[in-house]
């Protein structure tokens, strides 16, 4: 692997993380290992293998391919269990309740891309 490849692997390996608000501790922790070892996965110190980008993977909610090779935008995005957990909560919502939800939704995302922008 390259180091330019090594680079890459990380910075998804870090983003993934921020993304799902997990700390590199706390990932540690889901995987069994120390959060040096994250650390190091994502400075690039330490290459990530097959076996680890599995285990990453499942405490992600995402593919291994995915933290490997990146994104496949023809591969469908899995959801990580806060969205599953609303997905199946909204599901059983009445239909019209379902469009309450999602003007809420907006609204509160166009505030906070408001704010963000100030």
């Amino acid at each position: 692997m390259r180091k330019g490849e090594n680079e890459k692997i990380a910075s998804r390996l870090k983003e993934a993380r921020g993304m799902r608000g997990v700390s590199q501790k706390a990932l540690a922790e889901m995987c069994g290992w120390a959060q040096s070892r994250i650390g190091n996965y994502e400075s690039g110190i330490r290459r990530i293998d097959v076996n680890d980008a599995i285990t990453l993977s499942k405490y992600l909610g995402m593919e291994p391919s995915e933290l490997m090779f990146g994104k496949d935008d023809s591969t469908p995005h899995l959801p990580c269990s806060d969205e599953k957990k609303l997905l199946c909560i909204f599901r059983k919502l009445p239909k019209n309740e379902q469009r309450k939800m999602l003007r809420a939704f907006n609204r509160r995302l166009k505030e906070i891309n408001e704010y963000v922008e100030k």
